[in-house]
């Protein structure tokens, strides 16, 4: 769901950072509809309050006026966040229960009022996805064309299908910003071919005009004067060498270093296509594996900060927002200026893994500050929430049994991590047809999370949240919207009343008939149940109730009522 920005003014900071967690209360099970979202665990971590010592406040106040020194004052706006969605498709294949392929990518759409207000930019970023889809359908029958071929060779031999390794084609889309001015995400591509030494690693980026839908190009963010490449491929260099002071870059030489970003530049920037991605901080530059070293050396990154390389960039992109999301790669130190003072300071968030291979272990580190709770699951995502008013959070979403997710929230301070408690909630996403699509968090004052429910069937049901002054978030709604589409019959006539769907309002009684057909809409996960027919323009509200004997609606037993209804464990 990346990325956008970290700010907050340094005095501003300073004070903020000297709060006390405050206590939530009227937190009760995620299924009840209650104020909070899920159940709330306590928090077991330190919780002596934050203190700041006056050196480390003059410090501080120094930094800042050292960054004036260099910019005006940056203002703070309040930016309308966009609603996207990231889509992943599986297409893997598989050849008598062994995997030859395994095959995933991603691409990012509008959702919502977004999709209507922003009608160039949707048209856009709908051209982009008819490219890039038709370009990765090429490449996965390409490698399921040779993939097969080897693994046919392979199951020939019994030591040959033994050494056998499949294909694999990954892709991890994240957005960096998202709000009425830019859209702006990048993709880090993995591919891997059996037979080869090691995988083939590329991130291909993408910034876009929110208001023109136009695709924007270094000249448009970078000043004329030091837009060239000739001109920037020397800037970069010198922040390579400030970043990375003990790395050889194919050699020491200057010359031979600028000569590769530069060619970098020129091959990455053309056709729409960039190795770049903009927040609300900084322009981020992205150089892949044998561009300027070796394929061991990994990925390099450099960032043009809006408060000290500011004279490099046009004055319409040097701004902060009071708000904004910013998506964490796992297992990756990621450097954030929360103060925008120009210093970047160390961000990670870890999984540690049990000899069963499974997560065990969340560790978030901030500068000296760090904090790990124990904990049960597979596979983790993790995303900072910035707030000018409440701070700066991380919540990881944790994926375990069963579907189970979790969000643990961790809140972020200067040389400090403090863990805030656990709520049973997930980013918000639903599966259809081999896609998953993931809602991530762009707005904290307006945020989707889903929660698993059981009324009259198991599904997965998301509402609107804001963020707190806790971390936590709190509810919007009392009741759930449901993506999932389950359709249930009436095996028998059913008192009802209609609703209005829109205005969450009952107007009227009515009936369901015996085979009548109808999708679960809306649920406030306790004593209602919203049904809607296939169009979604009528509504019908059933009341339920469970005891220690079963379920029931309108006192009726429920699989006495419907058919198609379905529960996991």
């Amino acid at each position: 769901m990346k990325k956008n920005n970290l700010f907050i003014k340094s005095l501003t900071c300073a004070m903020a950072l000297s709060m006390v967690l405050g206590t939530v209360t009227g937190c009760t099970n995620k299924s009840t509809g209650s104020e909070y979202a899920g159940t709330v665990v306590a928090d077991h971590g330190d919780d002596e309050e934050e203190t700041k010592e006056p050196n480390s406040l003059k410090k501080k106040i120094n930094l800042r006026k050292e960054a004036k020194d260099q910019v005006s004052e940056l203002d703070s706006v309040d930016r309308e966040n966009l609603d996207i969605v990231i889509d992943t498709k599986d297409k893997s294949i598989f050849k008598k229960g062994t995997s030859v392929l395994s095959f995933n990518y991603s691409q990012i759409r509008l959702m919502g009022d977004s999709k209507t207000k922003y009608k160039s930019l949707n048209a856009s970023v709908k051209k982009i996805n008819k490219k890039y889809k038709k370009s990765v359908n090429k490449r996965f029958k390409s490698l399921k064309k040779s993939s097969v071929k080897v693994f046919n060779v392979a199951k020939k031999t019994k030591k040959g299908l033994k050494e056998y390794l499949p294909s694999d084609y990954a892709e991890e889309l994240s957005v960096e910003r998202a709000d009425d001015k830019i859209l702006s995400f990048k993709n880090e591509v993995s591919s891997y071919y059996t037979g080869a030494n090691h995988p083939v690693q590329s991130t291909e980026c993408n910034n876009i005009s929110s208001k023109t839908g136009k695709t924007l190009n270094l000249k448009d963010v970078i000043k004329s004067e030091y837009a060239d490449y000739t001109s920037l491929s020397k800037i970069l260099t010198e922040k390579l060498r400030e970043r990375y002071p003990k790395k050889g870059f194919y050699g020491d030489d200057d010359k031979k270093l600028a000569k590769n970003v530069k060619t970098t530049l020129e091959k990455a920037n053309k056709g729409g296509s960039a190795n770049w991605v903009i927040n609300s901080q900084e322009i981020i530059f992205y150089f892949d594996p044998y561009t300027i070293d070796g394929y061991a050396a990994g990925r390099y990154s450099v960032v043009l900060s809006f408060v000290k390389d500011n004279k490099y960039i046009n004055d319409d992109y040097l701004e902060s927002v009071n708000n904004f999301t910013r998506i964490l790669s796992t297992n990756e130190s990621e450097y954030v200026d929360f103060d925008q003072n120009g210093k970047y300071d160390r961000l990670q968030v870890k999984s540690s893994y049990s000899k069963y291979y499974d997560i065990s272990k969340i560790t978030v580190a901030y500068q000296k500050g760090k904090k790990s709770i124990k904990v049960n699951g597979y596979s983790m995502e993790s995303i900072v929430l910035h707030s000018k008013k409440f701070g700066n959070f991380v919540y990881v979403d944790l994926h375990q049994d069963n579907d189970y997710e979790s969000i643990y929230i961790f809140k972020i301070s200067t040389n400090k991590v403090k863990y805030v408690g656990s709520i049973d909630c997930g980013f918000d996403s639903w599966y259809d047809n081999g896609t998953e699509s993931k809602r991530y968090p762009t707005d904290t004052d307006n945020f989707s999370l889903y929660t698993r429910m059981y009324a009259l069937s198991t599904y997965s049901a998301s509402r609107d949240y804001v963020l707190t002054s806790s971390g936590k978030p709190k509810a919007l709604t009392k009741y759930y919207e449901v993506k999932d589409d389950r359709k249930l019959t009436l095996k028998r006539k059913l008192k009802c009343n209609e609703v209005n769907l829109d205005k969450n309002e009952v107007t009227k009684k009515a009936t369901l008939q015996k085979g009548q057909k109808v999708y679960i809409y809306r649920t406030d996960g306790e004593t209602y149940v919203d049904l809607a027919d296939k169009s979604r323009t009528k509504g019908y509200r059933v009341y339920i109730r469970d005891d220690a004997e079963g379920s029931y609606v309108n006192d009726l037993n429920i699989y006495d009522v419907f058919k198609g209804m379905i529960f996991a464990g």
